[in-house]
């Protein structure tokens, strides 16, 4: 049965505990420690252990091997790259690699009995304290906005998230298949639909005034940091350029649409009243 829940509740399972302010606290011995306790070990034995993949990684497994420990041998010394290789999931999939609960990179070497916990993208956790396989993060949020969120997705747009709609009509499948496809985060306030197979990463919106669902998303995402006004065009998703060096006029580069100076510090201060908003 497939596992649902917060990545806070994944890492339950892996011995670190998560703080809201981003920082591991870690339960087992320090790398150091662990590269001390290998040292003198035969180079030439076969390290031994198990891996487990999370949340939507686990698209990458075949069915049987989906949400479950697996275990891993390699022939002499491996390194985290090389286990996941194995498995079959590509680092450049991967956000966070945990050993035994501690932070570790694509070149780290394993040892015989490692735990190596595989982590998406977080969506709503800082997790800006660990050590992580990438320089910078591997997507930006985008969304995907169902029937009647026609307001709050153009309030998405003019904080610079992307955000496509959908039609009652649409085949929920294809909903489903392409919001994985594209990693969007569906928005809807039907019930039923995130209750389909696939559904990856969903908001069940509540009834109420645009500006209020657009600070719930803000905060259960955690996005106040990622607003950037004038970047998005409100009415197609375009992305909007200068109409000229320094100006704050914006031009859409899909619809040609203008933002005039008034516009434009219209969507600021609407973009800093949201983000004020949005705090905890």
């Amino acid at each position: 049965t497939a596992q649902r829940g917060s990545p806070r509740d994944f890492f339950k399972d892996t011995g670190t505990r998560l703080q809201r302010d981003g920082h591991a606290s870690r339960l087992h011995p320090s790398q150091a420690g662990r590269a001390q306790a290998t040292a003198g070990r035969d180079a030439e034995a076969m390290p031994k252990g198990t891996v487990r993949v999370y949340a939507e990684l686990n698209r990458l497994l075949p069915p049987h091997r989906r949400f479950r420990e697996q275990r891993w041998d390699l022939p002499g010394p491996a390194t985290v790259a090389e286990v996941l290789g194995v498995v079959g999931v590509p680092m450049d999939e991967v956000d966070v690699v945990l050993v035994d609960g501690e932070p570790a990179l694509p070149e780290d070497p394993l040892y015989d009995g490692a735990r190596v916990s595989v982590y998406p993208v977080f969506e709503s956790l800082d997790v800006g304290a660990l050590r992580r396989p990438h320089a910078s993060p591997l997507r930006r949020t985008a969304f995907f906005a169902g029937p009647g969120l026609g307001a709050l997705c153009r309030l998405l747009r003019g904080l610079g998230f992307d955000c496509d709609t959908f039609g009652g009509g649409d085949d929920p499948g294809a909903v489903v298949a392409r919001a994985g496809a594209e990693r969007r985060v569906i928005l809807t306030r039907d019930a039923d639909l995130l209750a389909r197979p696939g559904v990856e990463r969903a908001f069940l919106v509540p009834a109420g005034r645009a500006e209020a669902q657009a600070a719930l998303v803000l905060r259960r995402f955690d996005l106040a940091a990622a607003i950037a006004p004038l970047t998005r065009c409100v009415a197609c998703n375009g992305v909007l350029e200068e109409c000229a060096p320094g100006s704050d006029c914006r031009r859409c580069t899909a619809c040609g649409r203008i933002y005039g100076d008034d516009a434009a510090r219209r969507l600021r201060d609407r973009a800093t009243s949201l983000a004020a908003r949005s705090e905890p």
